[in-house]
């Protein structure tokens, strides 16, 4: 299964997910949500992708988007995201 719809919520915040790989706490303190709240919701994404731990996920995103778009040629910007136009298209 693919994590795209998954991932769509760090689009819409990008400053949460630069936080993604820190405590439950400090994810709920950042979003102002009780850290249950944040629980539950990294539970429905686990469930979703298929996985079952933080670093599973973050195994799976970069597996199923990262790699193929490095492998293809794509560069990669200090910001961590990919450069815009200096990518080749996937076959």
């Amino acid at each position: 299964m693919s994590v795209t719809g998954g991932a769509a919520g760090c689009r819409a915040r990008p400053s949460s997910c630069r936080r993604a790989g820190g405590a439950t706490d400090e994810i709920a303190s950042r979003l102002y949500l009780s850290p249950y709240t944040v629980q539950d919701h990294l539970k429905a994404v686990f469930d979703k992708v298929g996985v079952s731990t933080r670093g599973e996920l973050v195994a799976r995103l970069f597996f199923d988007h990262y790699a193929p778009r490095l492998a293809g040629g794509a560069t990669v910007g200090s910001d961590g995201w990919f450069a815009p136009g200096r990518e080749s298209t996937p076959n």
